[in-house]
């Protein structure tokens, strides 16, 4: 062999070709398919990621809204004679209810002014059941005529169907549709405020009664009524609402409202529930509940972070927005 022979070497490494064991060629087949291959594994990543959110927050739901008791109700047709035996126990027990609400009102009335005027704007009610879309007057208002009576109005079990919820204001007839169910102590002051709210704001002719539900005018109204709703559920729970709220968003040490989405768990949830003395409430209530958490929570943390009336305003806005439009 030569010595230019002896000499020749590897182009890859600089050594002799005698000396050189060879090099990986993969890379070679490799080539352009590398970065295909890398985006296919992140893709796979984030597929598999969200996959796993979703599931999380399926069995969120099941874990929440799972071994609720069923609704207890007190009314199952609009035949209340036959049902409860004769015309007094139902004027009882709707009666026991409509004191519920005076009761409330007049606790509640020094958190804010708005429920003190909601107090004197409805000072009395008549009371009627829901039949076959109509509504039927059980027990009259007697009063003077200066006064201008409202009516509460209570839907059976089998009267239920097509009905938006278990308790709302219902603007066509000017009146609060309740479920005839036995609602939960801590939990029944509040929803009816709220509502009463909304009968009040329409009452008055204030535009966002009538806006459409997904205007700002509409949303402004919404939260108002959710702020009551807060004070309420706090005041009955002794502060404890609230508080529970603020433990929360420190645990999470949420920054901002694009975090508050972590919040909303089966063991937060239940935790505000528990503040209530709620926890055992049906599923409908239950749903009633987690929707008010939800929103809660959030207005707390602009509350708290947010100096600027306007922009705290418009960021509930976006915040309700966002939780019941999904935008």
């Amino acid at each position: 062999m030569s010595n230019s022979q002896r000499n020749v070497r590897c182009s890859k490494c600089g050594k002799k070709k005698k000396e050189c064991k060879g090099h990986f060629r993969g890379w070679a087949l490799i080539g352009w398919r590398l970065p295909l291959f890398i985006l296919i594994v992140v893709g796979l990543g984030f597929m598999a990621h969200a996959y796993f959110q979703e599931g999380k927050a399926n069995d969120t739901l099941e874990v929440y809204f799972g071994s609720r008791p069923p609704e207890s109700w007190w009314l199952t047709t609009p035949n209340f004679v036959r049902e409860l035996g004769s015309p007094d126990a139902f004027m009882s027990r709707a009666r026991s209810i409509t004191e519920r609400i005076d009761a409330a009102l007049d606790h509640t009335k020094p958190l804010s002014p708005l429920i003190d005027q909601i107090a004197k704007e409805f000072p009395q009610f008549y009371v009627s059941v829901f039949t076959n879309g109509m509504s039927q007057t059980i027990i009259p208002a007697y009063t003077q005529s200066d006064v201008r009576p409202f009516e509460v109005c209570f839907v059976p079990r089998l009267q239920m169907r097509g009905l938006p919820a278990l308790l709302y204001y219902k603007a066509e007839w000017r009146a609060l549709m309740i479920a005839a169910v036995d609602w939960p102590e801590q939990v029944f002051p509040a929803l009816t405020i709220h509502e009463l709210g909304h009968a009040l704001y329409h009452r008055q002719g204030r535009p966002s009664a009538t806006a459409p539900p997904t205007s700002d005018s509409y949303i402004e109204e919404e939260i108002t009524m959710h702020e009551l709703e807060s004070l309420v559920l706090n005041s009955y729970s002794d502060g404890g609402y609230f508080q529970t709220i603020d433990e929360l968003l420190r645990k999470y040490r949420i920054s901002d409202t694009r975090d508050l989405d972590r919040l909303s768990t089966s063991e937060n949830f239940l935790s505000l529930d528990k503040a209530l003395r709620a926890d055992q409430t049906s599923v409908a209530v239950a749903s009633i509940l987690a929707a008010q958490h939800e929103l809660a929570v959030g207005m707390r943390f602009i509350d708290a972070t947010e100096e600027d009336h306007a922009r705290r305003l418009q960021k509930k806005i976006a915040l309700y927005r966002h939780l019941r439009f999904g935008r």
